[in-house]
């Protein structure tokens, strides 16, 4: 009876360790491992301890396998995880408070600075103009600039276009997406949304509701949320807006503070947010495995939210939707996206060799080193891509 006690106590010891681990470290990715082990040494010791009983070493045998198999699971998708980016930088701050550009002095912008205004859709602080650093410290030690960008924002937090004119004389353009369209990394006259604006010369005013972080669900949010009269557009004319889709897109749905807006998610669909939700984003934050499980949960979803953002935009302001396809797109998010029927523009035809996402590493070629988001010319390629669709669709119109 004794040997039973003991061993019940080093059970519910390290069950208990296990449970504080992932309650005072929620965010320590490498302790997953240790937190899928120790229940299984702690069902194999109750196993061995109880064996006399009938199943009960069998049963724990079991458990301790799987166990054993969740941790070096673990392991290998946090390495393959890892191995995604050309080198492991550890992001730091900048130590510069303000920067000098151009014969100005800029301060330099913070994490505060974005997402955390309630106030605002996008969580930034309005009317915001600085200089966005991001600093990386390499595993020798040494520290290395991965971009220096200015970045301004309006009064609702959203990045502002340079050119803008009074009376355009054609209907204003509309584009959306996360940070890959906001220009995360380039200033704000390199971002493709401003690159399109300085071409067209003021005939056209251009819209960047790109949102760092963001998915289709933030997308409809925006709408749902009447941005598009706060920005003062007319919305009696017939606008074209574009949505820039990246592949992690799918997989943001459920972590997103809009997963819930609307009422045109079925039954099902609700459930899967809601259990997904908060077993993968609450009770398995940071877990690779998890995140490799409940994949397949929200594949579906991110069509939903976009079929409903595009009904807004053609029922409330008679505006078109294109969907600009991004490379690292894989092959089933492609044919999903062609079966909900959305007009689409692949933007592989103008990165046909870009071999960031399917090689799991970030393309110098296109991408920023150690961050993976488009360069300054990236965004030129992608600018130059759409002129041509723009003008096309122009051209159609005034026949």
């Amino acid at each position: 009876m004794k040997k039973q006690i003991i061993a019940g106590s080093i059970a519910a010891i390290l069950l208990l360790t296990a449970f504080f681990l992932r309650l005072l470290f929620p965010g320590a990715a490498e302790l997953w491992p240790i937190i899928f082990l120790l229940p299984g040494i702690a069902f194999l010791i109750l196993g061995i301890t109880w064996q006399k009983k009938k199943f009960i070493l069998p049963v724990s045998q079991v458990l301790f396998a799987l166990c054993v198999a969740a941790s070096i699971a673990e392991i290998y998708f946090k390495k393959a995880m890892d191995r995604r980016m050309t080198a492991q930088l550890k992001e730091i701050a900048a130590e510069e408070k303000f920067i000098e550009k151009n014969g100005r002095k800029l301060p330099v912008l913070v994490a505060d600075d974005f997402g955390k205004y309630p106030g605002t859709i996008t969580l930034n602080k309005p009317n915001l103009h600085g200089i966005s650093k991001k600093m990386g410290k390499d595993r020798d030690g040494s520290l290395r600039t991965i971009y220096e960008a200015e970045y301004t924002l309006n009064e609702q937090g959203f990045r502002k276009v340079p050119v803008r004119t009074e009376n355009p004389a054609e209907p204003p353009l509309l584009f959306f997406g996360d940070s890959f369209t906001f220009g995360i990394g380039v200033n704000d006259d390199e971002a493709f949304v401003s690159r399109i604006a300085e071409k067209l010369q003021g005939r056209r005013n251009v819209y960047n509701f790109g949102l760092s972080g963001g998915s289709p669900a933030e997308f409809l949010l925006i709408l749902k949320n009447q941005v598009i009269e706060k920005e003062g557009i007319d919305t009696k004319k017939t606008c074209s807006a574009y949505y820039l889709i990246i592949n992690d897109h799918r997989y943001r749905i459920l972590s997103s503070r809009a997963r819930n807006t609307g009422n045109f998610l079925t039954a099902r669909q609700k459930a899967d947010i809601a259990f997904v939700y908060w077993t993968k984003t609450r009770l398995f934050y940071k877990s690779e495995l998890f995140h490799a499980i409940s994949a397949k949960f929200h594949k579906q979803l991110y069509i939903s939210y976009l079929k409903e953002a595009e009904k807004i935009l053609r029922e409330k302001y008679s505006t078109t939707l294109t969907v600009v396809v991004y490379p690292d797109c894989m092959p089933d998010m492609i044919d999903q996206l062609k079966q909900a029927g959305f007009r689409l523009l692949f933007l592989k035809d103008v990165m046909p060799d870009y071999k960031g996402y399917h090689t799991r590493r970030v393309d110098l070629k296109y991408e920023i080193p150690y961050d993976g988001h488009p360069t300054a010319k990236t965004h030129q390629l992608i600018a130059d891509f759409l002129l041509k669709d723009i003008s096309a669709n122009a051209q159609k119109k005034a026949e």
